[in-house]
């Protein structure tokens, strides 16, 4: 009985630890989405084609990725809310 109260902890440590990952990373392609729109703004003020071309590639790349870190978050919080349940756990180990 032991073994599983620390192995149940372990698992939630792990889930907790990719959770603050997924965060950081979701952040990050925030940021980057953000850069590319103000370079891309900055480029069309000066009619700059090839660079506004090149911030919109940029900026589509940080959402497609930024899409693909929220459908991660949500598994993990679906994982942590598993975790803090142990019925739902049990029942979805069935």
């Amino acid at each position: 009985m032991l073994f599983s109260v620390f192995k149940a902890r372990d698992r939630a440590e792990q889930a907790l630890t990719q959770a603050r990952t997924l965060q950081l990373e979701s952040d990050l392609r925030i940021r980057e989405r953000r850069a590319a729109d103000e370079d891309f703004r900055q480029a069309m003020l000066t009619a700059d084609i090839d660079t506004a071309e090149e911030a919109i590639t940029r900026q589509r790349m940080a959402e497609t990725q930024q899409l693909q870190v929220e459908t991660k978050m949500q598994n993990m919080q679906m994982l942590l809310s598993l975790l803090q349940n142990p019925v739902q756990l049990g029942m979805a180990k069935r």
